[in-house]
């Protein structure tokens, strides 16, 4: 998307070109940015105040991030394993 795009474009005059397949990345740190966009987004906050791009473009460009150094062996998988998941499902259960 074009949002995921801009997203990208504004990734690397804050981190650095490629910052994330030039050395390993957390998935807590892009799991912690996700749920930021998302609750932004979520209390009615379309657009990032600090990039200017979309705060659901930004969750794209993470998930693509997260995706793409998975793909070439290098995230570091910090999860917290607990039982979320578990909660979840008796939820919606």
């Amino acid at each position: 998307s074009i949002g995921a795009a801009m997203a990208l474009k504004d990734g690397p005059a804050k981190y650095g070109l490629y910052n994330w397949s030039d050395e390993p990345i957390n998935i807590s740190t892009y799991i912690g940015a996700i749920q930021r966009h998302m609750l932004a987004y979520q209390d009615g906050e379309d657009v990032a105040e600090d990039s200017g791009v979309d705060h659901l473009g930004h969750v794209a460009a993470c998930c693509a991030l997260l995706m793409d150094s998975k793909a070439h062996g290098s995230l570091i998988d910090d999860r917290y394993v607990g039982s979320a998941s578990d909660l979840i499902k008796d939820y919606n259960s």
